[in-house]
């Protein structure tokens, strides 16, 4: 009896024991016990892989927003870059056409007359470029283009083309005047617009840019604003000269005129992609031949429009021949160089040079008949540009060397 009491006393004992330290196995219940064993095993490891991945995904997320702030930084970086050729191009087109030659003077027209200029030629300019670069039309296509472009502002807009009294024509009004057209003056200006309005502001500017030579700079909505300018600037100033000079070409005349600047556009988008030169087995000259040739054609340009009209016994259509000539020697020069071998970006800086400096020159000459703040002007906007064509030769040469 008392043996079996005492069994019972050990064995609550042994009860009471067990529930006052639960952490001990039961070996009554094994499953649970088994539960808890596993559950003690696995709840640090997996606690310490939640944590884990918790970190990675605000890391990834981190990472994210940063990847996302520095692609919008660039895309911001891009925009001002591309920004800066396209306000390049709006001021050297009119600099070279208008300023350079000496035909924006010092006098109570000069800020309305440089507005006016920056706005048509530069609009003008970008819509060229921006066509032929979007379309791949090279070279080629940006001087027909710029030849479209100098119809339609001396043809359409100022309609001097025409007009035998046109403010500055003078006695080259009469010269060459053939059904209603003047021929040499048209002979003159439209190489003058496709020269040296279009083409050379958009070569000094890709060449500042080099990389974004063939790249569009603006979108759709950039290129829709800027030809919208354009359109609205030949509008005023088709009002404007109306009304000045008190002189309308012809309906035929318009009618002739706008279907050669839609012959000369279709002309650019269909027939000039397709003329694909062969390049040639001969080495190109070198770059200060191909600027000597340019200078040289830019002499002879300026000289026939200086002196042929006033020389005795010149007939006019010998000095449109003359014209026709120079510019049919200097496309196909020029083009043939360009398929050689050797020819490079040097080789257009040289072209450019040439031009320019036969420009400067030229200009001393008509500045001379302004004022002394003329002169001044056009000293300081040739030191400019030669240190601007030196920059641009410094780094070409030094990116051939490495």
């Amino acid at each position: 009896m008392q043996a079996h009491v005492g069994e019972e006393r050990s064995n609550g004992k042994e009860s009471c024991h067990c529930k006052n330290h639960p952490s001990l196995p039961s070996w009554n219940h094994p499953l649970k016990s088994l539960d808890r064993v596993m559950l003690s095993l696995f709840e640090q490891p997996i606690l310490g892989l939640e944590r884990n991945v918790v970190t990675r995904l605000k890391w990834r997320i981190l990472m994210e927003k940063m990847l996302d702030a520095q692609e919008q930084l660039v895309r911001e970086k891009t925009k001002i870059y591309h920004f800066a050729p396209v306000l390049v191009l709006i001021v050297l087109a009119p600099t070279l056409a208008e300023v350079l030659l000496g035909n924006v003077l010092f006098n109570g027209t000069f800020v309305w007359q440089l507005v006016i200029d920056t706005v048509l030629y530069g609009s003008g300019a970008i819509l060229v470029r921006e066509v032929a670069r979007r379309r791949h039309l090279g070279w080629l296509g940006i001087v027909v283009l710029a030849l479209a472009y100098g119809v339609v502002e001396e043809g359409l807009v100022l309609q001097s083309l025409f007009n035998p009294h046109f403010p500055g024509l003078e006695s080259m009004g009469s010269y060459g005047r053939l059904f209603g057209v003047n021929w040499f003056w048209a002979s003159y200006v439209l190489g003058l617009h496709t020269v040296w309005s279009i083409t050379l502001p958009i070569l000094l500017t890709e060449l500042l840019f080099p990389r974004l030579q063939s790249r569009p700079w603006l979108g759709s909505a950039g290129l829709g604003i800027d030809a919208t300018v354009y359109v609205l600037i030949c509008l005023l100033l088709w009002q404007t000269f109306r009304s000045y000079s008190h002189f309308s070409a012809s309906p035929i005349e318009l009618i002739c005129t706008a279907l050669l600047v839609v012959a000369l556009v279709s002309l650019v988008l269909f027939v000039v992609p397709r003329l694909v030169a062969a390049p040639g087995g001969r080495k190109a000259p070198v770059p200060w031949l191909a600027g000597l040739m340019a200078f040289v054609a830019a002499m002879l340009f300026s000289g026939l429009f200086l002196f042929l009209p006033t020389l005795p016994g010149i007939p006019s259509l010998l000095s449109i021949l003359l014209y026709v000539a120079l510019y049919v020697a200097v496309v196909t020069l020029v083009r043939r160089w360009s398929t050689q071998r050797l020819w490079s970006t040097r080789h257009l800086l040289a072209l450019a040079s040439g031009a320019l400096i036969e420009t400067m020159l030229f200009g001393f000459l008509l500045v001379s008949r302004g004022s002394l703040a003329d002169l001044m002007l056009h000293l300081v906007l040739c030191v400019v540009l030669l240190l601007g064509l030196w920059w641009i030769a410094r780094r070409l040469r030094a990116t051939q060397i490495s």
